[in-house]
């Protein structure tokens, strides 16, 4: 059993010539950890890899609470963290990640009070960095949660300091 304290992020990219998490997975992987992937054959990064729920990427994870997530537009856009532990991948390398369509779960339990919200979207794709980084998703998702998660064209900003997910005010 899993035990997930904050946010827990994660998404499937459903284009198997690329190559990321589910295509490792395809090959063989089997074990949760620290890959490397080149989504656009040009660029490569590490990510982390959950492999026991058939090879999704993780974009975020906070386990612990170690790192700050208070922080700069230029720190959300470059990622920061550590892929062991809590971390934010990066909008850049998110965007390489969903540049087409993919899908995407988001998780949140809050460890205070245990409350549990996901969500599944089918079709998901983030804009270029001109675009801050707008996230596009369907609005057919699978929901299993005691809270709502709707996120569709929002620009990723700052707002005093914290990290906002622009248009209507949600806050993750």
């Amino acid at each position: 059993m899993r035990v997930f304290l904050g946010f827990f992020i994660v998404f499937f990219l459903t284009d198997v010539t690329k190559s990321d998490c589910r295509s490792l997975y395809g090959v063989g992987e089997r074990k949760d950890g620290i890959y490397t992937i080149s989504p656009d054959e040009i660029t490569s990064f590490p990510v982390y890899c959950d492999m026991t729920n058939g090879g999704w990427t993780v974009i975020q994870r906070r386990i612990d609470g170690e790192v700050n997530f208070d922080r700069v537009w230029v720190d959300y856009a470059r990622g920061f963290g550590n892929l062991s532990a809590d971390f934010w991948l990066g909008l850049r390398y998110i965007h390489l990640l969903a540049s087409d369509l993919n899908e995407i779960s988001f998780e949140l339990t809050i460890a205070e009070s245990g409350r549990n919200a996901s969500a599944v979207y089918k079709n998901f794709t983030v804009d270029d960095e001109a675009e801050y980084f707008r996230m596009h998703v369907s609005r057919e998702a699978v929901y299993n949660n005691e809270m709502s998660l709707y996120i569709d064209n929002r620009k990723w900003l700052l707002s005093s300091q914290q990290y906002v997910l622009y248009n209507k005010g949600f806050r993750s």
